[in-house]
């Protein structure tokens, strides 16, 4: 009777530490591809034009079509950006695009915008 409960208890200390092991294991290699890669997106709007316009001209948004509008907003701020500054050399491209995609429809543009850009491609 002992015997059996004492080979229980070690057999589920080993059974974690395999556990333990491997998830140790995963963390590392999960790392080791975080610092190698960068999640790239396309550039293209999530919703039709269509519902984009929509979502501009309503007044009281819900939450998740706040979250896209926001989304669709500052996809067509990096296409701006990404024409302007490779497209004509302009140095002041970013304060272009701000005034022509976010403040011309009244909307705040939300702090340091520009830096988010480097997710996404054309």
């Amino acid at each position: 009777m002992n015997r059996n409960r004492i080979n229980r208890k070690t057999m589920k200390r080993k059974k974690l530490n395999r556990k333990r092991s491997q998830i140790n294991r995963r963390r590392v290699s999960n790392k080791r591809t975080r610092k190698n890669t960068k999640k790239r997106t396309s550039m293209k709007l999530n919703m039709s034009e269509n519902n984009y316009r929509k979502l501009l001209s309503k007044k009281n948004l819900s939450k998740n079509q706040k979250k896209t509008l926001d989304k669709a907003l500052h996809i067509k701020y990096c296409k701006c950006i990404k024409d302007l500054k490779y497209g004509q050399k302009n140095p002041a491209a970013y304060g272009i695009c701000a005034n022509s995609v976010y403040k011309n429809r009244g909307y705040e543009m939300p702090p340091r915008a520009a830096r988010n850009c480097d997710k996404y491609y054309k």
